[in-house]
């Protein structure tokens, strides 16, 4: 008898008990593991983000600090919100795959500045963190010094590419941020009106290997940044009693109407060369450079899916960096 009880197995309830007590312990281990998979993932997305926008952002000021002008009629600086982005053609959002392209939405909703009204007197850079920028975004470019200190042209601008190859359907397209930079001597033999025909037409023989020969369609190695859907830039003028005052965007001119900024041109004409600017930058996580992409060629969801529910992904899974910049390079 002592014997055959040693020899006794475990009871069908003792094994059923067994294996949900192990059932619950892998649950609680997996939802952990899950959690924790889930928070690095956030915490490197937005690691990642954050040095995309750092970069673009430190470009962005060394190139503002340092932009020139003279004292003459000659546009300096301008800047514009685009409703096309090139090359774009069979990556669509508001047509269906095959389509039109653009960057973002084509409605009201890729167009919000939420300015405190047209007496356009400043704001904080909150204000600009929750505008959107038309289309394409915003077209910024402006004379500027270069790493040798020698005037060159330079633009910032969205494009929307595949990361390899001439053909759209290369590879899967991304969004970008791009800075095209002209080299100096066509720089100088082009003159510095950045409104020039020449530094959009695309025939600018570059002066250096590697050197931009447009402003208007930079390269793919012209690039400062990934998923960046939005790009935007407010710019300020000091009025005479030292005051900061808007002058772009303007709610009295048509949304995305250029300001061209002349050597000489002053406040009350509208066309002053600004002193401030503040710059945005909106970056979608890695998650949500993928919904995007299935949404936008159809996966994943409905043939009715509107303009809203693209802005309401993006507003979800993106970050929004801000910074605002002093103009100080003065006359050339």
């Amino acid at each position: 008898m002592k014997n055959s009880r040693a020899r006794r197995g475990f009871t069908l309830l003792e094994l059923l008990v067994a294996i949900s007590i192990t059932l619950a312990l892998a649950g609680i281990l997996l939802s952990v593991t899950t959690g924790t998979l889930n928070i690095w993932r956030r915490v490197q997305g937005n690691f990642s983000n954050s040095t995309q926008a750092k970069l673009a952002l430190d470009y962005l000021e060394r190139d503002l600090h340092s932009a020139l002008h003279r004292s003459d009629t000659t546009k300096w600086l301008a800047v514009e919100l685009t409703d096309t982005i090139t090359p774009l053609t069979n990556h669509g959002w508001s047509a269906a795959p095959g389509g039109a392209g653009r960057v973002k939405p084509i409605s009201a909703l890729s167009y919000n500045q939420p300015l405190p009204g047209a007496a356009n007197v400043t704001v904080s850079l909150e204000g600009i963190a929750h505008a959107k920028f038309a289309i394409g975004g915003a077209w910024l470019r402006f004379i500027t010094l270069n790493s040798a200190n020698f005037p060159v042209a330079v633009s910032y601008q969205l494009v929307r590419r595949p990361f390899a190859g001439t053909a759209v359907t290369a590879a899967v397209p991304h969004y970008f941020l791009c800075r095209a930079e002209v080299a100096k001597d066509v720089t100088l033999t082009t003159g510095y009106d950045v409104t020039t025909p020449a530094y959009a037409s695309g025939t600018i023989t570059p002066g250096v290997t590697g050197a931009a020969t447009t402003l208007a369609n930079p390269a793919l190695g012209d690039v400062l940044g990934d998923n960046v859907v939005d790009f935007g830039v407010w710019l300020y003028a000091r009025t005479a009693t030292g005051t900061l005052q808007l002058i772009y965007p303007n709610l009295t001119k048509a949304p995305g109407a250029r300001y061209l900024a002349v050597g000489n041109g002053t406040l009350a004409a509208g066309n002053v060369f600004p002193e401030v600017a503040d710059v945005m930058v909106r970056i979608l996580s890695d998650e949500g450079a993928v919904l995007l992409e299935n949404m936008e060629n159809g996966r994943g969801r409905s043939a009715a899916a509107t303009d809203v529910e693209w802005w309401a992904l993006v507003e979800q899974h993106s970050q929004v960096f801000v910074r605002r910049i002093e103009l100080k390079g003065g006359a050339l």
